[in-house]
């Protein structure tokens, strides 16, 4: 879990984001994006058990579809504060689940 005021302020700011019906898809897609960077690039990381960990281009290309979600969210005014990923991404998690 996510520290508790990151939680909070990916709380606060997605669910004015998802207010605008020109945003939904956007928090949609960093939703996703994050969804599955947490569960193939952090968690596995963490885990003692074995289990399928993106590597390399594969890794990579899901930190760029969650880089590129966050941005098209900033390009229309959402303001995120700048997280590393890992905590970003487990936050939008927590947000959602």
């Amino acid at each position: 879990m996510a520290h508790p005021t990151v939680n909070n302020h990916v709380r606060h700011v997605l669910a004015e984001a998802l207010r605008s019906p020109e945003l939904v898809p956007l928090v949609h897609e960093l939703y996703y994006a994050s969804a599955d960077y947490h569960q193939r690039v952090t968690l596995p990381s963490r885990s003692t058990e074995p289990c399928f960990q993106a590597s390399g281009t594969a890794a990579a290309r899901i930190e760029n579809r969650v880089r590129n979600a966050l941005s098209a969210l900033q390009a229309k005014g959402v303001r995120l504060i700048p997280f590393n990923l890992d905590e970003l991404c487990e936050a939008v998690a927590d947000v959602f689940t």
